[in-house]
């Protein structure tokens, strides 16, 4: 699915992740962006590949406008069009990155998103065509994004403290995680760790505590694993406050999770999908 945007910051005020893939594509300046554990800036031309899973947030504290192009889609239409030559999936299905495209290559990717907006009729092939005009998409900007694969070229300005401590968090969810164990770890007071993740990230570390856990809940649930061994594995005390806090986050229950999720595994045609916004 594809969109184009134009909001300030009623958009995007919570941590968030989606059970599909997402391309992100800014037209303008003004705004940051939490992506797995940075926080880029974000400028006209900047180019975000967001994997099924990954936490992220716009953050725009002056409340400008922001103006983006998005795409939605789930990693079986990757596998679907890749061939032996050319995985599809090896870039756009599984890395998290944040890139800036050179000048020369802002008009054409703007026309490029601009084709996805365009619905299907029932003219014969008008599915098919918005399929290609995806493709297109994936096609042009892979030369660009292959070079910067594992590294990311726009600017990040989050603190090494913070950044160890969003790692940190990830390597231990399935154990208590209090705030005075973070802080005892760092080497730092509760009160200004608390206060420093804040004033980077946005959010507090226990909002990113428990949208960790429910991502990795929600990886769990597609694997078919258990509710009564999830809500341990993922840090949680008891059933009925995994399941509290899961719906609380996802507006549904674990089981109903499972049943929407599975609507996803056919392959499916690009203009099909809208995303499922899993966040506080």
């Amino acid at each position: 699915m594809a969109q184009h945007r134009a909001e300030q910051n009623s958009y995007q005020r919570t941590l968030h992740f989606h059970d599909i893939n997402e391309i992100l594509f800014s037209l303008n300046d003004g705004c940051s962006f939490f992506l797995d554990d940075q926080i880029y800036d974000i400028r006209r031309g900047v180019l975000v590949l967001i994997p099924e899973g990954t936490i992220h947030r716009k953050i725009n504290p002056s409340n400008v406008t922001v103006d983006t192009y998005t795409l939605h889609y789930p990693l079986a239409l990757l596998e679907a069009y890749s061939t032996p030559h050319t995985d599809l999936t090896q870039l756009y299905g599984t890395q998290a990155m944040c890139i800036q495209l050179p000048e020369k290559d802002i008009g054409e990717a703007i026309a490029l998103f601009e084709r996805c907006l365009t619905v299907p009729d029932d003219s014969f092939g008008s599915d098919l065509r918005q399929n290609l005009h995806f493709l297109d998409i994936l096609l042009k900007f892979y030369p660009l994004l292959s070079a910067g694969h594992g590294g990311n070229n726009a600017h990040s300005n989050i603190s090494p403290l913070v950044s160890e401590l969003i790692r940190y968090i990830n390597q231990h969810l399935s154990e208590r995680l209090t705030l005075d164990r973070l802080a005892n770890t760092f080497f730092v007071s509760k009160y200004n760790l608390c206060r420093q993740f804040k004033r980077e990230t946005g959010f507090t570390i226990v909002e990113y505590i428990n949208s960790s856990r429910i991502r990795m809940a929600c990886t769990l649930l597609r694997q078919e694993k258990a509710i009564s061994d999830i809500s341990s594995r993922v840090g949680f005390l008891n059933n009925s406050h995994f399941i509290h806090t899961f719906r609380q986050y996802t507006g549904v229950t674990p089981r109903n999770y499972i049943t929407r999720y599975k609507t996803f595994t056919d392959v499916p045609f690009f203009s099909n999908f809208a995303p499922q916004e899993n966040g506080a």
